[in-house]
């Protein structure tokens, strides 16, 4: 900040004094400021390295050893400037260098890299739920009542319906498969009650054989069926919450960019900055004269 000043210094020195009576009356004398003594006072935030004055004025010295100097000078000084909600209208300024605090566009940034961060974390943690399985992880019955029952109601969610038809599918075959292994027991059965005694062992043989094997058939399906049925579970779950977290990143995103946007008082209205300026150097007018 540039400013045309005229300091008002003023002081005493005992070694100045002397009697009017003795030197025709004269009262006061001015004399060059590099005759004299002179305070040490400079500006403490200048901005340019130059502390001297502009021109150097005489001083002007009472007989009783007041001293009076008024050097003219111009000052570059730095100071403190609260840029938080800079612009303040649709003029052009220049942005100061630095600031005792930080302007809204700063905090708006800071939000977006901290929402950016937050979400790359998020989706590593949806992409690890959406491929785990029975093998590896058991899930919890909490996670089962809240991402599989309460969470699809509220969002309005449905399953895939590959998952569904699949889910039917399970269920028919197992119905079968059941069917089937008490059909065989009741055929064998009937068999070996109609053969003679000669082939009852070999007959009874070759059915337990039979049924075993049917056995290990039913029970891999039935393994196979719920591995794929968990897997499934688990990559809904992932789904779902990714539709939680996609509020929730659109409700604070909003939330954050209303709340930092009106917390400026002029976001909204039109800053007569002329007006301003004037009142300011009326102030500093009244400022001068009362001092």
């Amino acid at each position: 900040m540039q400013t045309n000043v005229w300091p008002t210094m003023k002081w005493n020195d005992y070694q100045m004094q002397w009697d009017p009576t003795e030197f025709d009356g004269i009262r006061t004398i001015r004399v060059p400021p590099d005759k004299v003594w002179l305070p040490d006072i400079v500006l403490f935030n200048n901005a340019d390295g130059n502390y001297l004055v502009s021109f150097y004025s005489n001083v002007v010295v009472e007989h009783t050893g007041d001293m009076l100097w008024v050097p003219p000078a111009v000052y570059k000084s730095s100071c403190l400037i609260d840029v938080e909600f800079f612009p303040f209208d649709g003029n052009s300024q220049i942005l100061p260098p630095t600031s005792s605090t930080i302007p809204l566009m700063a905090k708006y940034l800071l939000m977006t890299f901290v929402m950016n961060m937050i979400t790359i974390m998020v989706s590593v943690i949806i992409i690890n739920v959406y491929f785990r399985g029975p093998a590896t992880h058991i899930m919890p019955a909490w996670v089962k009542t809240i991402f599989l029952k309460f969470l699809p109601v509220v969002f309005v969610m449905r399953r895939p319906e590959s998952t569904e038809k699949e889910l039917e599918r399970m269920k028919r075959e197992k119905r079968e498969r059941r069917s089937m292994r008490s059909a065989l027991k009741t055929f064998f059965r009937k068999n070996e009650t109609r053969v003679g005694t000669s082939n009852e062992e070999k007959l009874s043989c070759d059915a337990k054989k039979a049924i075993e094997a049917i056995e290990y058939i039913t029970t891999h399906l039935t393994h196979d069926n719920v591995f794929k049925r968990q897997r499934e579970e688990w990559k809904f779950v992932s789904v779902v919450i990714d539709r939680l977290l996609l509020y929730l990143f659109f409700g604070v995103t909003t939330g954050g960019t209303m709340g930092i946007l009106l917390s400026a008082p002029n976001v909204f209205e039109h800053v007569n900055q002329t007006s301003v300026i004037e009142r300011l150097k009326q102030q500093a007018a009244e400022d001068m004269l009362n001092s």
